[in-house]
């Protein structure tokens, strides 16, 4: 992404899940890169 001064920016997850109704589809997410 790039902001209004051109500036550009990302971030990557390698790990992500969801869990179920029961548990409110809370997130999960790890092993993070990036620069944002």
């Amino acid at each position: 992404m790039t902001d209004a001064k051109e500036t550009s920016a990302f971030a990557e997850y390698k790990v992500f899940w969801i869990e179920n109704e029961e548990n409110k589809y809370k997130l999960h997410i790890s092993k993070y890169s990036g620069n944002a």
